[in-house]
């Protein structure tokens, strides 16, 4: 393992910590959860069943929804109705329940409270009162809470049942971003790193009912377990995106849990340390020790703590244990898999950056200072569509589109060398090289000009540059897709409403299967394409294949395809038929696969 010691005598002041923590005045949690089944579909495309829980009366969550009781709170009550065909119940280790009684079965004979006096054979099936199958309810409370990171899950035949999805994050700050009420546990954002593993071997013997003592057993114990699927925040990647992580040069508290029966080894790449502050809720007596891995055991709870780099970007975060595949497989797209994931960090100056750049693309396009209205304008759509969950760099492509397509750049009857100029100076913040230059005016000979906007907005230069600037694009690929038939055929940032209606739609498919995730892509795009917004564009030939290429290919053309398509089209194609051809296309249906493969959330 790496790690780095400082040594250093540091006096860690528990008994003030917990002084603070008591003094405040008591108050109470109340949260009301149902448990229930929930198919979700691996990387790989094996849909696999679930048990989860979800909060009243929303739907199943894996894993379970987070629960965060607010500094001053002591008291934690949860109401929970089971409707899965076993009894189930609730524990929190670390956290004392105010009237534990276990639950002991002796052949078909149940028992509660203490074992009856004499009898050496009867078992416990749960550490605490069940809430009864198919329907049953239960109330579980907990009161001085502990500050810390918790686990919670089953207490009803956990070996199976947490396998099977019955578990969750409890988080208890003691005080606002101060975990600990301690100096070195204050934070400006925290993360969750929930670790799991599904068998799916078993899973489909608690499904089909044939795991256990019961006659026709496929699987009778949890002896041979051996998870195939490897989870962290109930996704498996590349299923799983990017995780905010907040901004350069903050405190980023993360919280990592193992809901798996394995032991697993998070590590950090890129140099970053963590300092290790405390395991099951127990704060560490010296606050010093930084490791960039660290051993994860089955049902832990540990804390640490990172600073942030000073760079925006993706950091990647992997377990150590290199449980990193997919059912074993090496396919691309499915290969690298499992225990991958990536803390984003944003600039800290995001609005100003975002402004900055607003302004850059009035002098290098326009060739004025912006006017305070538009200024405005661009610099709030772009952190709009940001809260959407779109990428940045769309905003910017919107504004250079309308710039270069504006009757104040076309009354400066730019050359084309001009144009490409432009270009450079605007996307990729450079004057051309004289090679580029040249490919660029000449590629003019068989394409428009608002194709090479597109050649440029999706070039590598471009992604790159605003990588540099403003973090990496973790956009899941629903929410481009769906941005997309946006810009390429209505030719606009979307509207709030109804970009949101259409990622639900596309959510809603995504929970539905693959099929229904392909049949949607292309019934969406003819949609859009059939709409009165579009017919009104008035798009002749050329800029109609112009939109699709930008819709539904995500580029720019090439002169052979972009020319062919323009010939079939004036040759009496219905446009309806041509978009089937894009849609079709290999190219659009890997991104239909991406879309499938980032699975339902």
């Amino acid at each position: 393992m790496c790690s780095k010691i400082i040594v250093k005598c540091v006096l860690v002041i528990l008994a003030a910590a917990f002084l603070a923590f008591a003094s405040s005045s008591a108050s109470a949690a109340n949260v009301t959860l149902f448990a229930g089944t929930k198919i979700i579909t691996m990387p790989d495309g094996q849909n696999v069943t679930m048990w989860g829980f979800g909060l009243a009366p929303g739907s199943i969550e894996i894993p379970g929804p987070q629960i965060t009781i607010t500094p001053g709170d002591t008291t934690l009550t949860i109401n929970l109705t089971n409707n899965l065909p076993e009894p189930i119940s609730l524990i929190i280790n670390g956290q004392k329940e105010t009237s534990m009684t276990p639950v002991w079965t002796d052949g078909a004979s149940v028992y509660t409270g203490s074992r009856p006096a004499g009898n050496y054979s009867a078992r416990v099936r749960s550490f605490t009162h069940e809430a009864a199958s198919n329907g049953g309810t239960a109330s579980y409370t907990w009161n001085n809470l502990k500050p810390g990171t918790y686990l919670y899950t089953s207490g009803t035949n956990p070996a199976v049942q947490i396998q099977m999805g019955l578990y969750g994050a409890l988080k208890v700050d003691a005080a606002t971003k101060n975990v600990y009420n301690h100096p070195a546990t204050a934070y400006d954002q925290d993360v969750v790193m929930l670790f799991s593993e599904v068998d799916p071997v078993i899973h489909a013997a608690v499904e089909n009912n044939t795991y256990g003592p019961v006659p026709g057993a496929t699987v009778t114990s949890m002896v041979h377990y051996t998870p195939r699927y490897f989870l962290i925040n109930g996704k498996a990647y590349p299923g799983l995106q990017p995780i905010a992580a907040g901004t350069t040069n903050t405190k980023t508290l993360i919280r990592f849990l193992n809901a798996g029966g394995k032991t697993h080894a998070p590590a950090l790449l890129g140099g970053l340390y963590m300092t290790l502050l405390a395991e099951d809720g127990n704060l560490y007596p010296y606050l010093t020790r930084q490791q960039c891995s660290l051993e994860l055991p089955a049902g832990k709870t540990i804390d640490v703590m990172i600073t942030n780099p000073g760079a925006a970007g993706n950091i990647p975060l992997y377990d150590r244990a290199l449980n990193l595949t997919n059912a074993g497989l090496t396919t691309p797209g499915v290969y690298p898999g499992g225990m991958l994931a990536f803390l984003h960090v944003t600039p800290s100056n995001l609005t100003a950056s975002i402004r900055a750049l607003v302004r850059e693309y009035y002098l290098d396009i326009l060739d004025r200072e912006p006017d305070q209205a538009g200024w405005d304008y661009w610099t709030n759509e772009i952190l709009r569509i940001m809260n959407l969950g779109i990428y940045v760099g769309e905003g910017f492509q919107a504004e250079a589109r309308l710039f270069f397509n504006s009757l104040e750049y076309l009354n400066k009857n730019t050359t084309d060398t001009e144009f490409v100029t432009d270009l450079y100076q605007a996307f990729l913040q450079r004057e051309p090289d004289a090679g580029g230059l040249a490919f660029w005016v000449g590629e003019l000979n068989c394409l428009t000009r608002d194709m090479l906007i597109t050649q440029f907005a999706y070039s590598a230069e471009f992604q790159a540059y605003l990588s540099n600037q403003f973090g990496a694009d973790t956009t899941r690929p629903e929410n481009n897709m769906v941005n997309d038939f946006y810009r390429g055929i209505l030719g606009r940032l979307p509207d709030d409403g109804g970009f949101n209606a259409w990622l639900q739609q596309m959510r809603l498919a995504q929970c539905s299967g693959a099929q229904a995730v392909k049949d949607l892509s292309y019934q969406i795009s003819l949609l859009f394409v059939q709409s009165q917004e579009y017919t009104n564009r008035n798009r002749n030939n050329t800029q109609y294949i112009e939109d699709l290429y930008n819709a539904i290919l995500r580029r720019g053309g090439d002169c052979a395809g972009f020319q062919a398509w323009i010939t079939v089209l004036n040759g009496g194609m219905p446009r309806e038929q041509v978009l089937q051809f894009f849609t079709n296309s290999t190219e659009f249906q890997t991104r239909v696969d991406a879309v499938i493969a980032a699975g339902c959330l």
